[in-house]
């Protein structure tokens, strides 16, 4: 039994020949041959380019599947890379823009693996204003458990494409920096930036 499928996401096109018989070498160019149905959504769901950009607070690794941007934080890699693709420019540019202060969302296809809760609480933090700041336990209340302020901390934490997802934008109920993966000097660097650009307007 043969069975093809085309996958069109964008611009993007990819094409997958599901068959149990392992003789693939007449497939066109451009198929990939595949033994099951369900190896389609995995090979979707893979990350497939990995690309180092600059910015102004250093070097990103960012990384993309077929559906979007799957991550996004600081590395020390030096190298960046070379003729990086449109969608990683993309990225870079807006990067750019809000650093520059010229806009305060995103507007990026993502595609993120996540718990249930987990994707509650990041959804949640794109809802926190540019500029303003929460606390963890006023996050936990919007998710609709005020004593669920640590596993929301932990779930902050596994937030895989920073700034894109806002969790610099909370602190401890008294008002402390607390944690961040990307250390409490970029936090820092990141609400002084956005609080800047708030008193412009």
């Amino acid at each position: 039994m043969h069975t093809i499928v085309q996958f069109y996401f964008a611009a993007n096109k990819r094409v997958f020949f599901i068959s149990d018989e392992e003789n693939n070498s007449l497939l066109p160019k451009g198929v990939k041959f595949l033994a099951k149905a369900e190896d389609v959504l995995n090979e979707l769901l893979r990350e497939k380019e990995k690309t180092i950009i600059e910015s102004k607070i250093g070097k990103f690794e960012i990384r993309f599947n077929s559906f979007g941007l799957t991550y996004m934080k600081i590395t020390k890699q030096e190298v960046l890379t070379e003729n990086p693709s449109k969608q990683a420019i993309k990225v870079q540019s807006q990067l750019e823009r809000y650093f520059g202060g010229s806009i305060k969302n995103f507007s990026l296809k993502v595609c993120l693996k996540a718990t249930d809760f987990q994707r509650k609480i990041w959804n949640e933090l794109t809802t926190i204003p540019y500029g303003q700041t929460i606390s963890y336990g006023e996050l936990a209340s919007k998710v609709g458990d005020t004593n669920a302020f640590r596993a929301v901390g932990l779930a902050i934490s596994k937030n895989p494409i920073w700034i894109i997802i806002p969790c610099h934008r909370v602190l401890s109920k008294d008002g402390d920096l607390t944690g961040y993966a990307g250390g409490l000097k970029l936090k820092q660097f990141l609400l002084d930036l956005e609080s800047k650009q708030m008193s412009l307007f």
